[in-house]
């Protein structure tokens, strides 16, 4: 793996710290291709198997040839999307698990918290036929059929009836939005997925350079196809979207470690002598703080246009920002789930883990294998790691997969 870096650091570190930055995303994702481009032609210095060497050295110790240019060819590498492409591409791709795990997540806290599944029934989602919305409805299908930890409006109305006027007030018919409109939510992000893999599907295989030349017609066209504005406004899209998978994330894991809204469980799942053990209290922090960040981050950067290039490049698309805002929510809406996991895995162990779902089950299962359930206060930055690894690998909804079928 070679990385070019300038002085023994990463090109841009002396900057801020982050590859990608230098581009505005027009006349081409500059500063970070032309570092690239560096490197293939056997300049500066580079970054090969852990070690800083020359570009020129490591280039022949693992037998790749220098890039050598012709006519034309230098501003290729560097005059076009590729940098803001590949991130987003990136981003698009684990997007896709992201959903799937948030699915999984919401299902074992609406197990957790004894909640309703009409919200789920096909027909609601027939009636607002969004395709996002209809495929999520079907995954939360997927992963609660079985549970005994799930009730209905009829087994509520039953109940119901059977109370006398001053106990009906304890009847719940209806969830709180961040589980019973968890479909309408996610659906609204799968949407958003289809859309930007879309936009990044045509930029990948699309020619960003300037001038174009047509060699059947022998041709030099002088357009704008660098300018980066499809995909910036894809990955602000994209951002704003995976900070709601954040948002309703947290806002059940606050439910599920309030008492007063967590169907009898202790707050904050203190198993010993609250105030003296934290429980999940400081965790939970962990989760508002990074679902803070999150809204921070999804401003639109394809807005944000600053002119330069002595007033030639006036408009600009930011496009390599966004794709790295994306990027980093992303990461952010990870640990948040992972953090909603770990509530949720710690309120089934105080109901009773024998009644959960088969789907949830799966998950339940392979969060017990590798964390152990709190008995008392530890530092949960482990747990979160350990949980992360196997939402960005993919391991855990594969697992869940193999219970319930493959998830929409």
């Amino acid at each position: 793996m070679l990385t070019e870096r300038a002085n023994g650091h990463d090109p841009l570190e002396r900057t801020s710290g982050h590859t990608g930055d230098g581009s505005v995303g027009a006349s081409g994702d500059l500063v970070p291709l032309a570092h690239m481009a560096l490197a293939m032609m056997g300049e500066g210095n580079v970054e090969c198997n852990g070690r800083v060497v020359e570009a020129d050295s490591a280039l022949k110790k693992e037998g790749i040839d220098k890039v050598r240019l012709d006519s034309k060819e230098g501003i290729a590498l560097i005059n076009g999307t590729s940098a803001m492409t590949a991130l987003g591409a990136l981003v698009c791709y684990d997007s896709d698990k992201l959903v799937k795990g948030a699915e999984i997540a919401a299902s074992m806290s609406i197990e957790a918290l004894n909640g309703a599944v009409d919200a789920f029934d096909e027909r609601i989602h027939l009636l607002r036929p969004h395709k996002g919305q209809i495929e999520s409805a079907e995954n939360f299908r997927k992963l609660l059929s079985g549970s005994q930890l799930v009730s209905s409006s009829e087994r509520a109305a039953m109940k119901q009836s059977r109370k006398e006027p001053r106990e009906i007030r304890d009847i719940k018919l209806q969830d709180a939005y961040s589980l019973r409109c968890s479909p309408q939510v996610y659906g609204a992000v799968r949407d958003a997925i289809a859309f930007v893999r879309k936009v990044i599907e045509i930029e990948m295989n699309s020619a960003t350079d300037n001038p174009l030349i047509l060699s059947k017609s022998d041709e030099a066209l002088h357009g704008g196809n660098f300018h980066g504005q499809p995909v910036a406004s894809a990955m602000d899209m994209l951002s704003i979207s995976l900070t709601s998978v954040g948002n309703i994330s947290e806002r059940r894991t606050a439910r599920l470690l309030d008492s007063s809204l967590n169907e009898r469980l202790p707050r904050f799942f203190v198993r010993g002598k609250e105030g003296v053990q934290m429980g999940l209290m400081g965790t939970q922090y962990t989760a508002t703080s990074l679902t803070a960040e999150n809204r921070t981050l999804a401003y639109p950067a394809s807005i944000q246009s600053l002119p330069t290039n002595a007033n030639n490049q006036d408009i600009v698309s930011m496009g390599t920002i966004a794709a790295r805002n994306a990027s980093k929510i992303l990461r952010n809406a990870e640990c948040i789930l992972a953090i909603e996991m770990i509530s949720a895995a710690q309120a089934i162990d105080l109901r009773d883990p024998e009644k959960i779902a088969k789907g949830t089950a799966k998950a339940y299962r392979m969060i017990r294998r590798i964390l152990p359930p709190i008995a008392e206060d530890r530092e949960t930055y482990v747990d979160i790691a350990k949980l992360l690894e196997i939402l960005e690998n993919g391991e855990l909804v594969r697992a869940v997969e193999s219970s319930v079928g493959k998830l929409n």
